[in-house]
């Protein structure tokens, strides 16, 4: 075998949050990556091409310079097109508490905002991106979706 950890459910190679699959030069990145995640703690596997392309660039510049090596910390992204609609999703849907006020549902963990769903809203999608990101408080998320 190769020596990389597979993870057991459903045997994608379980990475570090430098995309590092646990060999020397050896990384992963997509949707056979399970990395590590000091955003939401343990691992994400995304299955999207916006993840695979943002950990793939990730992925070859820490095989090209391994020193300069830090940890992932996007977050996650993706979208769905149905019947003239946009559904985006960031962060992650693994939450303590879940408030939908119109086309936003948020989505809690402890005191932080971890995820959000939106249906036609992209700008209102790419700041809670930001605000997750940034580690947002839970009250701040609700009053900038007008629903505390």
């Amino acid at each position: 075998g190769s020596g990389l950890v597979l993870h057991e459910r459903d045997r994608g190679v379980v990475c570090d949050a430098t995309l590092s699959a646990g060999a020397p030069g050896v990384y992963a990145a997509g949707d056979v990556a399970h990395v590590a995640s000091p955003l939401f703690g343990g691992l994400l596997r995304l299955e999207h091409w916006t993840n695979a392309a943002e950990q793939g660039a990730a992925a070859a510049r820490h095989a090209l310079d391994p020193a300069s090596a830090r940890p992932l910390e996007a977050v996650p992204y993706f979208w769905s097109d149905w019947y003239g609609h946009r559904i985006q999703f960031v962060g992650t849907p693994e939450a303590d508490e879940v408030v939908t006020a119109g086309d936003t549902t948020l989505y809690r963990r402890g005191d932080r905002l971890v995820g959000a769903l939106t249906v036609d809203r992209p700008r209102e999608i790419m700041k809670h991106r930001r605000r997750i990101a940034g580690r947002a408080h839970w009250a701040d998320a609700l009053a900038f979706a007008g629903t505390a």
